[in-house]
């Protein structure tokens, strides 16, 4: 993907000096930019902080889950009915919260990432929307992050 817009950058250029030449032209090196960003470094640091509360929840409701069904293995034959009906109904409540809760990891984990760095990026770009305006560039290149 990075040769293809470098290539890409090289034709615009080719084509800019050729065809236009006082056009002012800028590239912006976002990578570079987010990197070093303050505010993207602090969105990326709440989303790992977040990333390792919901893992450290998995493992937690993992190992309900396992204790529930060791419990449920250690009653053997000598329990009664009734209790092995309570402990299947506890093991199958645990395991029913740990499913829920990793599938809602699963589906909120691609956009929480989005959702914390999308501010950051918006504001970012009407910064260099600005900055290349009171600089007079005429184009402001970059490559999408």
């Amino acid at each position: 993907m990075a040769e293809l817009v470098l290539i890409g950058v090289a034709a615009a250029s080719v084509y800019i000096y050729k065809f236009m030449p006082t056009l002012r032209v800028a590239y912006v090196n976002t990578e570079k930019l987010f990197n070093s960003y303050q505010a993207m470094v602090s969105a990326r640091r709440v989303y790992q902080d977040e990333k390792q509360e919901w893992e450290h929840n998995l493992e937690t409701l993992a190992h309900e889950a396992r204790q529930a069904q060791e419990a449920r293995q250690g009653l053997g034959s000598g329990a009664s009915a009734r209790q092995q009906a309570a402990s299947d109904e506890i093991l199958r409540l645990k395991q029913q919260q740990f499913l829920n809760y990793r599938a809602a990891v699963q589906q909120q984990n691609p956009t929480e990432m989005q959702r914390l760095t999308q501010p950051v990026v918006a504001a970012a770009n009407r910064y260099l929307a600005i900055y290349s305006k009171q600089q007079q560039y005429d184009l402001a290149l970059s490559h999408q992050y």
